[in-house]
């Protein structure tokens, strides 16, 4: 789920020299806690890649057919040919052999050996349990680490499902926040262990704001002092949460960068106003993505900025708020985004919604998509119903991703109660005619109220555009609507249509709207709109 480099060189060098010696292509060691194999170590030849068909954490309750279950069961080593029936633990691999890992007569685990083309034959067994003996502790303590990772994944969203109630504002902020994290440590060459700290900080950076009265988070308009005062102190709360939770591995690094997410590169934030190099390059990337989120999300105090606006924010700020480097290279990557470069699915994880349809039932349900090395795994907040004997006719993925509805459909394979592999993604916006995402304010009327809605619009394209509506509201499908959209340059434009449908993701109803019946000079507007966006955004970022 998460890259944390806890492999010692030499421990890996041993095995390195084992596999090879065999002439073994892929080398996996698999520690089993409470029915849960859990993989700590996994090595292969050079040039080979390792695709795995199981997830890391493997619930041997429900991949009853998975060969760990047999080497539990019969206690002793297991061939497998994996043409015989059996799913391979690595994609490729057609000969498998399974050897239990004993404590006390007890199997706490199993060595996973594969080869693409040759069986294997003998391996020094005596040889692997000497190298495994002398590297138990550093093993079981990588297995500590890595449960402590996934719980502190668990602990984040359990935390976010508490904002969702605390204020609706906050929901999506820290994955936001966490997305624009990452893009700006990749872009600075970050390691892939050094990013997963960075994103896991981000996604906890506001974990203080649970103990601030909800009156101050959702407050309309501008603070008190004294109420701004009160909201500082989620720094600090924060900061002393998370010193507690990050005392298993020693690492303070990580409360410290939450702790100075709110400092400024010109000494005038909190809570020490610290000043340029004093904060930790961590704690000015946290900040910068911190402030970007605030500018182009919609608040209770505020309306959402567009990329345009938060780009000249950003200059404006250069040097004061934020490191100028850093400035830089923001501004860089919302041009990325703006020319659909950036990668959509390369965050740890995000909200999402899994639309399962059979034969006989609809299924919606909440969750979260995170990656395991080449897998996207979705993890369920909502309660799944027997499906085991439904055949799954379609299956659509859609999560938001900085203000934007993203939707696939895909294939899905089971591999815990509340888990699947999410496989063969395919856009359900390819074929359609020319898109962009953009942050536009407009409003919704019904005519035969007469009723209108202020609404964002999100994207917008030739034939057809999304919206967003707080929740609470419920629009009739069947009816006809007209939409004014407001753009940059003053002008409006009315389109009429339906609601094809309406997505809640996060407490935020995500509308798609299909024109119907609107004039061809309105459409025509709507290409020279997205055109001149274009040429004015690569304009600004010269």
């Amino acid at each position: 789920m998460l890259y944390i480099n806890m492999i010692k060189n030499d421990m890996k060098n041993e095995f390195l020299k084992f596999i090879k010696e065999y002439n073994i292509d892929y080398l996996i060691i698999y520690i089993i806690r409470n029915k849960i194999a859990i993989r700590i170590l996994s090595i292969c030849k050079e040039k080979l890649k390792e695709d795995f068909n199981y997830s890391e954490f493997i619930n041997l309750d429900i991949c009853k057919g998975n060969i760990i279950n047999k080497v539990i069961s019969s206690n002793e080593i297991i061939f497998n040919y994996s043409k015989e029936g059996s799913l391979p633990f690595i994609k490729g691999v057609l000969y498998e052999a399974l050897i239990p890992i004993k404590f006390d007569e007890k199997i706490i685990g199993c060595i996973y050996l594969g080869n693409i083309q040759d069986k294997i034959n003998n391996p020094d067994i005596e040889k692997l349990n000497k190298i495994l003996k002398e590297n138990m502790l550093e093993l079981k303590n990588i297995e500590a680490i890595k449960v402590f990772y996934k719980t502190t994944i668990e602990d984040a969203i359990l935390i976010n499902e508490l904002f969702k109630i605390k204020s609706q504002f906050m929901s999506n902020h820290a994955y936001n926040v966490a997305s624009w994290a990452i893009q700006i440590a990749k872009k600075m060459n970050y390691s892939e262990e050094e990013l997963t700290k960075v994103y896991l900080a981000s996604l906890l950076h506001d974990i203080g704001k649970i103990f601030i009265d909800e009156k101050i988070l959702n407050k309309k308009g501008n603070l008190t002092e004294e109420e701004y005062n009160i909201m500082k102190k989620h720094v600090e709360l924060g900061y002393n949460i998370i010193k507690d939770k990050f005392l298993i591995n020693d690492d303070d690094s990580i409360p410290r960068w939450i702790y100075e997410h709110h400092e400024r590169w010109d000494g005038k934030g909190f809570p020490k106003r610290l000043k340029g190099d004093e904060i930790t390059k961590e704690g000015r990337i946290l900040r910068i993505a911190d402030a970007l989120d605030a500018m182009i999300s919609e608040k209770s105090y505020k309306n959402p900025k567009d990329l345009k606006e938060a780009i000249l924010e950003l200059k404006a700020c250069k040097g004061k708020n934020f490191d100028p480097y850093i400035t830089d290279v923001a501004i860089e990557i919302i041009n990325e985004r703006l020319i659909s470069l950036s990668p959509v699915l390369d965050d740890v994880f995000l909200p999402s919604k899994v639309i399962i349809k059979t034969k006989n039932i609809s299924i919606n349900l909440d969750g979260y998509i995170f990656k395991e090395k080449n897998n996207i795994i979705f993890l369920s907040t909502s309660l799944i119903p027997d499906i085991e004997n439904e055949r799954i006719d379609d299956a659509n993925l859609i999560f938001e991703k900085l203000n934007t509805l993203y939707e696939y459909k895909a294939q899905l394979e089971i591999i815990d109660t509340n888990k699947f592999i999410i496989k063969h993604l395919k856009s359900l916006d390819e074929g359609k005619t020319f898109s962009i995402p953009w942050l536009l304010s407009g409003k919704l009327i019904d005519p035969s109220t007469r009723k209108a809605y202020e609404i964002t619009i999100t994207k917008i394209s030739g034939d057809s555009l999304v919206f967003t509506l707080k929740e609470g509201e419920n629009l009739d499908q069947s009816k006809l609507y007209i939409i004014t959209v407001n753009f940059e340059d003053g002008t409006s434009i009315p389109l009429t249509g339906k609601i094809l449908k309406n997505i809640n993701i996060q407490s935020i109803n995500h509308y798609t709207f299909e024109y119907a019946g609107i004039k061809e000079s309105f459409r025509d507007e709507i290409f020279r709109q997205i055109f001149r966006k274009q040429v004015n955004l690569k304009r600004i970022l010269k």
